[in-house]
Formats: C-alpha cells, sequence, structure tokens
C-alpha cells in the first residue's frame, strides 16, 4: 500500500525538499501552498491555498495521511517586534501556529484511530 504525505509550504525551502525526499522514496505526496506548484515528477499532487482560510477543502482533498509535515511558515521580514504592526502579528500567529494545531487535531485524529502515523512540524518564530 502506498504511503501519503500531506506537506504545507510545499513550493519552496524545507517544504520542497521534504516532497523531493518523500518522492524519492516512493510516497504519495500532496503538498498545499499559496504559491506556484514546483512540477515535481512522481506521485505528487498540488493544492494552491492561503492556510489561513478554512481548512475543509484541504481535508476534502486529502482526507487521510500517514505522515503529516507541517511545513509552512511566515518570517516577519526580519522587522523587530517593536516594528510589527498588530495586524501582522496576528498574520503571522495564524500561519505559524493556528494552521498547524488545525492540521494536527484532524489528522492526529485519523492517525490515532489506524494507530499509526508521523507528525513533523516547524515553523519560524517571531524576531524581538
Amino acid at each position: 500500500m502506498t504511503r501519503r504525505v500531506l506537506i504545507t509550504g510545499v513550493s519552496s525551502g524545507i517544504g520542497l525538499a521534504q516532497a523531493r525526499l518523500f518522492l524519492e522514496n516512493g510516497f504519495q505526496v500532496y503538498g498545499v501552498d499559496q504559491g506556484e506548484n514546483p512540477l515535481l515528477e512522481g506521485d505528487f499532487h498540488f493544492l494552491q491555498r492561503d492556510l489561513t482560510l478554512d481548512l475543509e477543502p484541504i481535508f476534502d482533498w486529502c482526507p487521510q495521511v500517514d505522515v503529516l509535515c507541517n511545513t509552512a511558515g511566515v518570517l516577519d521580514d526580519y522587522k523587530p517586534l517593536l516594528e510589527q504592526t498588530a495586524q501582522e502579528i496576528q498574520e503571522i500567529f495564524e500561519i505559524n501556529y493556528m494552521t498547524p494545531v488545525e492540521l494536527t487535531r484532524y489528522y492526529l485524529t485519523k492517525m490515532l484511530e489506524n494507530k499509526k502515523g508521523l507528525l513533523s512540524t516547524c515553523a519560524p518564530l517571531l524576531r524581538a
């Protein structure tokens, strides 16, 4: 049976490297990003989506995974915390914290039912 991984932030950086590695190891890769489709070879499926929006379309598109990689994140353009607006901080918090929590809550329930699964989360933090 083919193993399935969902990777957020798949268009560049760590997410793109993860996708390539999982594809090389025979995984079915579902990648989500607000950026462009990286057009990877293999069993790769891409959904262009802003992760601060409703996540239900992602759950419908990819209802179950063996591995979840919460890799999407936004930086603050390296602005010191005191130079950031409340709105900028809220946007950073939404993508770097709330989105991984909500994705994990959904997929962890499925993983516990199946008694298997792997979670990986990395996200940038605010700069003081």
